[in-house]
């Protein structure tokens, strides 16, 4: 059994997924598990049953750090960025949040409205 094991700093700045990431993740399980026993609070770990699924956990992996922030929170600290223009992303992502509960508002009335026979 394979494991994957130790989300680092190092592979969150070299992009999940990517081919180094790979080989930094894929070990065999006595390392994986000496390696885990000495990380830090935050580590990440998935087993592995064979080589098929290592695309899938990479999938899954990726979907928890976007989940997460992780990803968004490495992209925005990899450059700087000046208080002007983070205000405007700030109030852009603000405008997409509110825009995304109106819809889900405006879904749920209609779907309320189609239970009633309208």
């Amino acid at each position: 059994m394979q494991s994957l094991a130790r989300l680092g700093k190092d592979l969150v700045r070299a992009g999940c997924g990517t081919l180094a990431g790979a080989r930094e993740l894929t070990r065999s399980a006595a390392a994986a598990t000496a390696t885990t026993t000495t990380t830090t609070a935050r580590s990440v770990h998935f087993d592995v049953d064979d080589n098929s699924q290592v695309d899938h956990v990479f999938k899954k992996l990726n979907r928890k750090l976007n989940m997460e922030g992780v990803l968004l929170e490495a992209r925005i600290r990899t450059w700087h960025t000046k208080k002007s223009d983070q205000k405007i992303i700030d109030q852009r992502r603000t405008a997409k949040r509110l825009a995304r509960r109106a819809i889900g508002r405006k879904i749920n009335w209609i779907m309320k409205k189609r239970e009633r026979g309208f």
